[in-house]
């Protein structure tokens, strides 16, 4: 698979564009008419994807972002992604996944019963201050947890007040979206979730193109869904690197009318909240074929927004991040496809 030259500032990568030669290449053409021509697939990946294999690729697309993309052929519907996702917890289930679970209609302060701090980001909760913090919070949540941290029983307050910070920041998602979030200020500069969410959605042009009213919907709070868009609020605790992550995610699920360049089913991930490295991201997972009997393809894209690219070593560790999301992008897919087709079966 050969690496494309990077995209302009308004682009968003690019890393195929045709399948196979003969009969076969305008029908895959067709099926990722969805992200074309931002995203596409060359002739190595479309050869990889024709034997049943998994083609994912990352690129540099801005000095502070990653974004990966990746497809496999898959024996399973768009309905059977759509139900499959309703068991997020079933779905998401791997060795790097700590614990995940969904948040009840309206969201409880025991759905994060199972949830806790690990003892390393309890220490750094101790001598947090804003612009200088290993965990990603405003300057109020800081004070908060951090008067918490004494006695002897100090641990155990910092969880329970971390699961209550977690609940109020669902609640003021669902009630007014990102812009009712504070900035987290775990670096110099404080970080606006709804700015750098607004600016990896400007970036994912595709979304607005075949789905406009969902585009427009994420801009928003979930309450304001559109007919036929389903939603949930889910957490999960998951090795990232060499840290576990805590993160709080907003998943949009929709069945896109029938028409040229739409999906079949089409799932999209908001970040609400990460304890780490991620300031935004967003993250779309669809079914995408041609139509008719023609083959059915999962594809994945990702883009996220990440405070460990700048300075000197930028590049190096570039390099480094663009290697793990790959292979756990590739692990994904491949495990996604397994319980989609394993679904059907049962």
């Amino acid at each position: 698979m050969t690496r494309p030259p990077l995209a302009s500032a308004g682009a968003l990568l690019s890393i195929a564009a045709a399948v196979l030669a003969g009969s076969q290449t305008p029908s895959v053409e067709r099926a990722f008419a969805f992200v074309q021509p931002w995203v596409q697939f060359d002739d190595g990946a479309q050869r990889i994807l024709a034997q049943g294999g998994v083609a994912v690729e990352t690129v540099q697309v801005a000095s502070d972002e990653v974004a990966a993309v990746g497809a496999a052929r898959v024996d399973a519907t768009g309905p059977d992604l759509l139900r499959a996702v309703q068991h997020i917890a079933a779905l998401r289930a791997g060795p790097e996944v700590e614990a995940v679970d969904r948040f009840s209609t309206p969201p409880r302060l025991s759905d994060l019963d199972d949830l806790t701090l690990d003892a390393r980001d309890l220490d750094a909760i101790r001598t947090c201050r804003p612009g200088d913090c290993d965990v990603k919070l405003s300057d109020e949540s800081m004070a908060r947890l951090r008067a918490l941290a004494v006695g002897r029983d100090w641990e155990d307050k910092v969880q329970r007040g971390f699961r209550a910070l977690v609940l109020e920041r669902v609640q003021a998602y669902l009630s007014g979206g990102l812009a009712a979030l504070p900035s987290h200020h775990d670096h110099d500069d404080p970080v606006e979730p709804a700015a750098a969410f607004l600016e990896a959605l400007d970036r994912t042009p595709f979304l607005a193109r075949a789905v406009p009213r969902l585009a427009q919907y994420l801009k928003g709070p979930p309450a304001d869904a559109p007919p036929g868009v389903d939603w949930f609020v889910y957490w999960s605790k998951e090795r990232f690197g060499n840290k576990n992550m805590v993160r709080v995610v907003h998943l949009t699920l929709v069945a896109p009318p029938p028409g040229d360049g739409r999906p079949d089913a089409l799932v999209v991930g908001k970040q609400i909240l990460a304890t780490h490295y991620l300031d935004a991201f967003l993250d779309v997972t669809a079914i995408v074929s041609a139509g008719g009997t023609s083959p059915r393809y999962l594809l994945y894209y990702n883009r996220s927004r990440v405070d460990f690219l700048g300075g000197f070593f930028g590049p190096f560790k570039r390099a480094i991040a663009g290697g793990r999301i790959t292979g756990d992008l590739r692990t994904l897919l491949e495990r996604t496809r397994h319980r989609l087709e394993d679904a059907m079966e049962r």
